[in-house]
């Protein structure tokens, strides 16, 4: 019995190497058969080669479709075993198929090969670059930029130059001015969508990850948000800009000590952010460092004499360290300066703390 079990097993594994040899046998005699121009035998060939596997290769792009298409509680629920990607080579005889449906004209059929293909191996870059060609001839033009920076990403290097012939610079900067008018219009699911755009065609620049982070930011994803900027960051290591909103995540998630780290580090590039300042001595005093606020309270005042915020918070901790004298001075120059509550704090601590001192004096 374990005998003929064991000539079956070497029988089956026989049969399966056959099986993979045909399929390659297959697709290199359709490459052959490209180099002689003899693209509809090829397409033969090709067509062959998919067939040995297409019921299994069409089976997983539904699995993984279906899994992209369930929502992040939906996905913790399901083995991901049964889902793992398929073998990179499944993708070959289709893409070569496809240029060959392109030489024949075909290119509605060329299409759906390439995009087969890189649905089966998203980091076969061949499929993306000829994918480009075909969408920028039916005026997908950012599509098609989209495409050949994935190409080049991938290591194809004649998408470089397609790239630049396209004018897909042009393409990033539009999106990228599209975000920003969205993020100002305070549409940010529109400006996340356009910034992304910009960030794939162009991904060198730090500002798209910086304003997509203040979308994340702006509608409480600090977890995005930080992503966003750390890879900001990366990219441009000395931006004031950058440590400062990284501070204001870490200030929303009531990080105090990560907070002032980075509220200091943006003021170690930029000693006249007033901002920095102002939320560094929150910080502060969420760490109880009153003398430190009323440090970084005063910095922000010779920054901007006219603000009457500082003013107001400063007040309040002279206050509490006793310094009544030179907290009222506060309070009465955060009034001038429009600080409606330290107009209250005046008429109801103040002057009735100096009259009461006055009567206890005669």
């Amino acid at each position: 019995m374990k005998r003929s079990i064991l000539i079956f097993s070497i029988l089956l594994l026989g049969y399966n190497a056959n099986y993979a040899q045909n399929a390659y046998e297959l697709t290199e005699k359709g490459k052959g058969e490209m180099k002689l121009k003899m693209y509809e035998e090829a397409v033969i060939s090709f067509t062959s080669a998919i067939h040995l596997d297409e019921a299994m290769v069409v089976e997983h792009i539904k699995k993984v479709k279906d899994y992209l298409a369930l929502d992040e509680y939906q996905r913790s629920l399901v083995d991901e075993a049964q889902i793992k990607p398929i073998k990179p080579q499944y993708a070959i005889p289709y893409e070569y198929r496809g240029e060959c449906y392109v030489a024949l004209g075909k290119k509605d059929q060329a299409l759906k090969d390439f995009n087969t293909a890189i649905d089966i191996d998203e980091n076969y870059g061949e499929p993306y670059y000829q994918r480009a060609i075909l969408k920028k001839d039916n005026n997908q033009k950012n599509d098609a930029c989209l495409d050949l920076k994935k190409a080049s990403n991938l290591g194809v290097t004649k998408s470089s130059d397609l790239f630049v012939d396209y004018f897909c610079w042009d393409s990033a900067l539009g999106f990228y001015k599209d975000g920003l008018s969205k993020f100002n219009l305070g549409n940010y699911a529109g400006a996340i969508s356009d910034l992304t755009i910009a960030m794939q065609l162009n991904p060198d620049s730090s500002n798209a990850f910086i304003k997509r982070g203040m979308c994340y930011y702006a509608t409480q994803k600090f977890k995005e948000a930080l992503a966003d900027y750390n890879k900001a960051l990366k990219k441009d290591s000395t931006n004031f800009m950058i440590h400062y909103q990284i501070g204001l995540c870490w200030y929303s998630l009531e990080q105090a000590t990560k907070a002032f780290e980075e509220f200091a580090k943006s003021l170690a590039f930029n000693t006249g952010h007033y901002e920095s300042y102002i939320y560094r001595a929150y910080c502060c005093e969420m760490l109880q460092n009153t003398s430190s606020a009323i440090f970084d309270y005063g910095s922000a005042i010779k920054i901007k004499p006219t603000n009457g915020l500082p003013y107001y918070k400063r007040a309040l901790l002279k206050i509490e360290l006793k310094d009544e004298k030179g907290g009222c001075a506060d309070f009465k120059k955060a009034a001038e300066l429009g600080e409606e509550d330290a107009s209250k704090l005046i008429v109801s601590y103040c002057f009735q703390r100096a009259y009461f001192s006055n009567n206890i004096r005669r």
